[in-house]
């Protein structure tokens, strides 16, 4: 699969685009005002014990509390965390204590983030930390040896056994996809590396007296491009100096030994528009997705809840009506998969297709679906296509949907609808200031928003548009306006309205 990764970092937000044949497939967006705590390690205490729900409330020594639950403290639920489906087996919660009885008020506990907090609720946690790497994640307090469900070929399964058979007694490992192209030097130095951050790790929870956070996970550029690594990923295009030289520093050997490329993208043009990115985002908005057939899908997104709805569109006519109806229903199959990975979506899932009778049809839809989602990451539950040709899945939360990201409710129509967010306008208006005080007409910069928004821009990258000022001998003017956020011109002063 020739997949490519591009990076865009301006300021202090990166947004990172996982593309498959020049289309989008999953977009991640970090800003340094809400940087991820997915993977970080803390040092917790217990605050309170819930038996009805068999869980507790962990304080982490950032004033909030998170979630961890009786199946977090028995079972190493780490695959989805470091995005590996691993060969594990889990044990049976048939012969679990009851949280009440292992965990007590005022204890103190390592734990490791899951999932990211939602709403008024806190972090997800987990007992069973893992240290990811390039090739390994070590396991401490485990003694097994987990290979990726993806290394399939027999002959590399043994190779790993083996290497691994000198791993230390006491610490267990996950063998991830990126390990078929690794040396087994690199692998062991990876192993010893692991280890040594762990004690690190434990050191530092034994020395702290509060709570409070003992580990960082990598921030998102490496995160992504760790966590691809063994699925086709052979090429990175960055726009960003500073983040150019942390990927090539941390993947230098995969640099050195396996072709791995890592582009510096130096262009006037943003790297987004030149990679067609930024349009097929702005698609994101919007509920209804077209196909090429001219069907397309609408898309329902709720809380813990959306509906995929399929429609024929501009495919009519009455002679080719049931080959109209199966390749309709063939490339929503492929299109609802894609858009349900790219937008990020979560909870359940609910594929409404165009109604069949053939159960010979409706299994080939089915089947179809269930290819193309074996390229998710996440951990999805398919039920069997239905009479009706529905489909239902579940599909696990580890951050927030895109739109949640990108938008957020609309105070006009009450919550009915959504509008891009205060933050993602911030940043496309400091996109725009950034293109147009390159070019060499005279004249101050206008830039006509919401007045909440022009606040919001000032607060969080005051910095940034002084510099602009300052470095390009541009003058940069802001103008208040009582329009929705979304709404914003960037003009030259005479030319503004």
């Amino acid at each position: 699969m020739n997949t490519q990764l591009i990076i865009n970092s301006l300021f202090n937000e990166t947004r990172i685009a996982v593309l498959e044949k020049s289309r989008l497939i999953e977009l991640f967006i970090e800003r340094k005002s809400s940087s991820s705590l997915v993977g970080n390690i803390y040092k917790g205490k217990v605050e309170k014990i819930v038996p009805g729900m068999q869980a507790a409330f962990v304080g982490m020594g950032n004033g909030k509390s998170g979630f961890l639950s009786a199946e977090d403290v028995y079972e190493e639920s780490l695959s989805e965390l470091f995005l590996e489906e691993e060969e594990t087996k889990k044990t049976s919660r048939k012969n679990h204590q009851p949280i009440q009885n292992v965990l007590r008020q005022g204890q103190e506990v390592m734990v490791q983030v899951t999932k990211e907090p939602t709403g008024n609720k806190g972090p997800k946690l987990t007992s069973h930390v893992g240290i990811p790497g390039k090739y390994l994640v070590l396991l401490p307090g485990s003694d097994s040896v987990n290979l990726s469900r993806k290394i399939t070929d027999r002959k590399s399964r043994k190779r790993f056994s083996e290497i691994m058979r000198n791993k230390p007694e006491d610490m267990g490992f996950i063998v991830r996809t990126a390990c078929v192209e690794a040396d087994e030097k690199d692998i062991k130095t990876e192993m010893k590396a692991l280890v040594r951050k762990w004690r690190r790790i434990k050191k530092k929870y034994e020395e702290s007296k509060t709570p409070g956070v003992i580990y960082e996970e990598a921030d998102t550029c490496i995160r992504v491009v760790r966590d691809l690594m063994g699925n086709g990923l052979k090429k990175i295009v960055v726009d960003s100096p500073k983040a150019h030289g942390r990927i090539t520093k941390y993947f230098s050997d995969k640099i050195k030994n396996d072709g791995f490329k890592v582009d510096m993208y130096d262009k006037e043009e943003p790297i987004f528009d030149r990679y067609g990115i930024e349009s097929q985002i702005e698609k994101m908005y919007r509920k209804k997705a077209w196909m090429k057939s001219g069907g397309y899908l609408i898309i329902d997104e709720a809380e813990g809840l959306t509906v995929i709805d399929v429609n024929s569109g501009k495919l009519v006519g009455e002679e080719f009506h049931k080959k109209t109806i199966m390749k309709t229903n063939e490339e929503a199959a492929v299109e609802a998969a894609r858009q349900i990975r790219l937008r990020n979506l979560v909870g359940i899932i609910v594929i409404d297709f165009i109604d069949v009778q053939s159960v010979r049809s409706r299994k080939k839809v089915e089947s179809l679906f269930t290819d193309e989602m074996k390229k998710d990451k996440a951990r999805t539950t398919i039920q069997e296509i239905s009479s009706f040709s529905v489909i239902q899945l579940t599909r696990r939360r580890v951050r927030e949907s895109i739109l949640s990201d990108l938008t957020e409710p609309c105070d006009t129509c009450e919550g009915r609808g959504r509008i891009k967010s205060i933050y993602t306008t911030c940043y496309e208006i400091l996109r725009d200031i950034d293109q147009w005080t390159r070019q060499s007409a005279e004249g101050p910069v206008v830039v006509q928003a919401n007045k909440k928004v022009i606040a919001k821009l000032r607060e969080i990258e005051g910095r940034a548009i002084r510099r602009i000022q300052r470095e390009r001998g541009v003058k940069i003017k802001f103008k208040s306006t009582e329009d929705v956020f979304e709404r914003f011109t960037i003009s030259r002063e005479g030319n503004s309205g």
